[in-house]
């Protein structure tokens, strides 16, 4: 009799414990529908590939948004940060203004970040956030690998002469 107490004990907190995920999951706001850069189309699993863009570059992200319920004031933005360049104060980041999302639909944003000629050829993450004034911002990571322009040639002065 008390090892089936117990066994009934262990299946009640099981039960508990898997209601209380699901209904972890069912709060959710907003889901990531399709993230693309540059037209390609970005696995967000874990463990997915890394995506190589050349420095100069300009990245167009593109992202679909799957409301689960009403929403109002969110901005969506995507930055690289880690730019370490002093002689320049540009920001490697771009975001939308506010605007609203109906329950059951999906609303694409377009979002464009510079790279710079002369970005260090490493490893960077583009950080994508979803945000409102009230609730936790949901993000997401794509990993990008910047590979040097092929026959790149920066002109920084002209002389002419004679004058």
């Amino acid at each position: 009799m008390n090892k089936l107490l117990s066994l009934m004990t262990v299946f009640v907190i099981g039960l508990l414990s898997l209601s209380m995920v699901s209904a972890l999951q069912e709060n959710v706001d907003v889901n990531w529908g399709t993230i693309k850069v540059n037209g390609d189309v970005i696995d967000l699993a874990p463990g997915a590939s890394v995506l190589a863009v050349e420095e100069g570059q300009k990245l167009n992200v593109r992202i679909g948004l799957q409301a689960n319920v009403d929403l109002t004031n969110i901005e969506v933005d995507a930055k690289i940060s880690g730019y370490t360049e002093s002689s320049s104060y540009a920001t490697l980041e771009d975001s939308t203004t506010l605007f609203d999302v109906k329950q059951g639909t999906t609303k694409y944003v377009d979002l464009t970040v510079d790279l710079p000629a002369k970005l260090e050829k490493s490893e960077y993450l583009l950080r994508v956030r979803i945000s409102d004034k009230n609730t936790d911002a949901v993000s997401k990571d794509i990993k990008l690998q910047v590979e040097p322009k092929r026959h790149g040639v920066d002109i920084s002065d002209v002389v002419l002469s004679p004058g």
